[in-house]
Order: C-alpha cells, then sequence, then structure tokens
C-alpha cells in the first residue's frame, strides 16, 4: 500500500501541455490531499489541492505539487470562464514542483474554484469560496479576489441557511458552476439549510448568482429540494433530453446517534440521487439511483466530466483515491455492477 499523503475527492483539469523539452499532452486532475498524521477521519482539518499530470497514453499519474497551499483549502472544481482574462490577479498561492526546463501550459481561461478555510479568532468554522487561475509566464497559481464568494454568518442566516452546526463539512463546500439559458452564471455549493429537523440532517444545495454590472456574487436562497440527508455532496446541474434541469447530488447518510465504532461496523450509505425540475425555481423532485453500504470502501465519488459520468472511490485507512471508471448509464444496476472495478484501479503517483 502507498506511504504517501491520503488522497481522496479528485476533479478533471483536462488536457494540459508539459514541456520538457518535447511538448507532451497529458490529462490533469485536481486531488485533495493530506499528510498522513492523524486519522483518515481528521483529513478535511489539513486538506490541500493537489495537481497531478498523467500524459497520453500513459498510465502513470505524475505529482506535480500543489495548485493551492496553506491555509487549508480544498473541494476544487474547475471551470471555463470566458470573462476571466479581465480579471485581476491577486497574490501568488503556490509554485509547481517542476523539473529544470519544464514548462506547463492550462487551457485558456481556466479558473479553479474551491473551498478555503479562514482563521477567524470569533469563528473558528469559517469557510469561502475562493478562487485562482495557472499563470503560465510565472509556472504559478494565482488568486482572483474578484471572484471571492464570503458571505458572512448574519447573512447566511438571512437567506435561510443554518450557520448554527460546527462542522467543517458541513457548508459552503463542493462549488460547481451552471449556465441558464439566459446566460447567467450561477454557482452552487453543498450547504445546510434552517429546518425543524436534527441538525445532521438538513442538507441544502446552496445558491449564488453571479453579477456582471456588479462584477459580485448575490447569495440566493437553497434550493427548494425535497427531501434531506445528512450530507448532500457535490451538486452537479445538467440538461436531461426532455429539456428538464436535472440535478444530481452525492448523498451520504447514517445513523447520526451511533458511535464511531458502530458507524464502522454498519457503514455509510451512499446514494446517487437525480433531482429534476423545469427551472432553477423549483421544486426539485427525485428518486434515489443506488443506495450501497460500503466496507471496503470510504466513500464513492460521481462527478461528470464533459459529456460522460465518471465513478470513483477512495479507500477507509489508506484513503487512496481510484482511478474514474466511466458509467455507461446512471442506474442502480450499472453502479453497483461497477463497484468491484474500483479496487482494482487506484491511482499511482
Amino acid at each position: 500500500m502507498t506511504q504517501g499523503p491520503y488522497v481522496w475527492d479528485h476533479w478533471d483539469g483536462g488536457l494540459w501541455q508539459l514541456e520538457r523539452p518535447a511538448c507532451r499532452k497529458g490529462q490533469v486532475r485536481f486531488a485533495l490531499r493530506a499528510d498522513r498524521q492523524g486519522a483518515p477521519s481528521e483529513r478535511h482539518e489539513k486538506a490541500e489541492i493537489g495537481l497531478y499530470f498523467k500524459p497520453v497514453c500513459e498510465t502513470g499519474w505524475r505529482d506535480l505539487g500543489l495548485a493551492v497551499t496553506d491555509p487549508p483549502r480544498w473541494s476544487g472544481q474547475v471551470l471555463v470562464w470566458a470573462q476571466s482574462a479581465y480579471l485581476t490577479k491577486g497574490r501568488v498561492i503556490s509554485r509547481l514542483c517542476l523539473k529544470k526546463g519544464e514548462r506547463l501550459q492550462a487551457p485558456k481561461d481556466q479558473i479553479l474554484a474551491y473551498t478555503e478555510r479562514v482563521r477567524r479568532p470569533y469563528d473558528p468554522f469559517a469557510q469561502r469560496i475562493a478562487f485562482a487561475m495557472f499563470d503560465p509566464a510565472q509556472q504559478e497559481f494565482v488568486d482572483l479576489p474578484e471572484l471571492l464568494f464570503d458571505p458572512n454568518r448574519e447573512e447566511l442566516a438571512q437567506a435561510g441557511y443554518d450557520v448554527s452546526c460546527n462542522e467543517v463539512i458541513s457548508a459552503l463546500r463542493d462549488p460547481s458552476f451552471y449556465y441558464d439559458p439566459h446566460g447567467r452564471l450561477h454557482m452552487f455549493f453543498a450547504a445546510r439549510r434552517q429546518v425543524a429537523r436534527h441538525p445532521l440532517q438538513n442538507s441544502a444545495v446552496g445558491h449564488a448568482l453571479w453579477q456582471e454590472p456588479k462584477r459580485q456574487w448575490l447569495l440566493c436562497k437553497p434550493l427548494a429540494v425535497a427531501g434531506s440527508a445528512v450530507q448532500w455532496e457535490l451538486p452537479q446541474f445538467f440538461q436531461a433530453e426532455s429539456g428538464r434541469l436535472q440535478l444530481l447530488v452525492n448523498e451520504v447518510n447514517w445513523d447520526v446517534s451511533s458511535s464511531e465504532k458502530a458507524l464502522k461496523e454498519v457503514g455509510r450509505s451512499h446514494h446517487f440521487r437525480i433531482f429534476s425540475a423545469d427551472s432553477l425555481a423549483g421544486p426539485f423532485i427525485g428518486e434515489s439511483l443506488s443506495g450501497i453500504y460500503l466496507s471496503d470502501l470510504y466513500g464513492l465519488h460521481v462527478a461528470r466530466a464533459g459529456q460522460q459520468w465518471f465513478l470513483s472511490g477512495f479507500f477507509e485507512g489508506e484513503v487512496m483515491m481510484s482511478e474514474a471508471y466511466p458509467l455507461a448509464r446512471l442506474d442502480e444496476e450499472h453502479v453497483a455492477r461497477c463497484l468491484p472495478y474500483l479496487a482494482k484501479a487506484p491511482l499511482h503517483f
């Protein structure tokens, strides 16, 4: 088993070019990683975002270092934004670990969005969504302060978000993006809403709208989604063939009253749940695609890259990510059939 860092959730970064001195095109992935001091469950407290490169027609992944470093930053997504050429570049947040003579070239106008832990004495669990891009001239990542999404607790509460739960993993994470038919850019994120339920069963999909004239994010109410869970992760939007708007979430459930020992014995229930609606106004109604209790796997991850869905997992104890396995379709039978392949395809760095 690997003795490297814990590596878990990862995101497709598209095709980049590595010049050394010949030009090689390869696949890039951003992945959450943390050193192995402490238990796997503590990894989010010290998570960073690593960048990995795999040349086309090769199998091994190369670790190019950190895309974003201290303070702890995690849950990255990649998007393409045409207006990025007009954004003001901020401070340097990371330099890559390249060999002498090597240079990396990223796709034009590609932006990395991620959840950033903020050290505030009065609010130890504060988080916000930050943005960065790769500067090819200096071979380093710089932040984009104009895009920062940092609502305060009062603003979140007024919009209907629960700010009472001091769980690092509970809010303002897993940002994703969607352009509506009018060309407006929406951001969605995992959050918690104000409801009269158990404080760990009020997951929600948060929503913000980019206001181009003001060049800032407008915090909106959580989406009207029918259902609840301990955790909703990786909200992703796509258009169905019928034309209806569809929302996929990775849903995690467990008995919130169970001890940690009992939880390991019983396991987590992972669902891939799709909700649909005629518009963002909702309501989003859906059904469970799969409900699978995991033993060897610590978690599952369904994500979309281009027009293809991929399934990946990470392993308890090792927290080592598997290769992304392409899904022919999203249904319970097919997902269950693909699970055995995950253990056979760990990422090799």
